[in-house]
């Protein structure tokens, strides 16, 4: 998950992030129920990282009962706060729901808020989707070569792809 922008925040939103940390703490620990309702608790903050760990929280079934219904109602909220990270998740739950058109405008609006991790995912939805082997290696050169607002990880990743196509 990344962090938030910076920015002037109010009393409720840097309550809401000193909950998540806590939250974080208690994950660590493998409490997860905990966690979970220590996040439900911050719902009024308005805090990006809280909607976003809700969010997190209901679509891997993480101290509450999977429902992805609500996963997407709090990664859409974490997104109106500013959460590209939440942009590729929605985008990778219409994915795997093989929803492609959805997960596409997602992955491209993550990619449009800044998140250049958004270049991978759109790569594997190309790969994979729709089966475009050329836009699929234009996406993942993309990310191999973006220097700013992307993970290591996902340049890896990419290069993988890219050497088995």
């Amino acid at each position: 998950m990344k962090k938030p922008a910076a920015g002037k925040k109010s009393a409720k939103e840097l309550w809401g992030e000193e909950q998540f940390i806590l939250a974080d703490r208690y994950m660590e620990q493998r409490k997860f129920k905990k966690a979970f309702q220590i996040l439900l608790t911050t719902v009024d903050s308005g805090s990006m990282v809280c909607f976003m760990g809700l969010g997190y929280y209901y679509d891997v079934g993480l101290g509450c009962k999977r429902d992805r219904q609500k996963a997407l109602y709090w990664y859409k909220r974490a997104v109106r706060r500013g959460s590209s990270s939440a942009a590729i998740n929605i985008g990778i739950t219409y994915r795997n729901q093989r929803k492609r058109y959805l997960a596409l405008y997602w992955f491209k609006k993550s990619l449009a808020m800044g998140d250049g991790d958004a270049l991978l995912e759109l790569g594997k939805l190309m790969l994979n989707a729709y089966g475009d082997k050329t836009q699929a290696k234009h996406y993942f050169r993309a990310t191999i070569k973006r220097k700013t607002c992307i993970t290591e990880f996902s340049q890896e990743e990419a290069a993988e792809y890219l050497a088995k196509l």
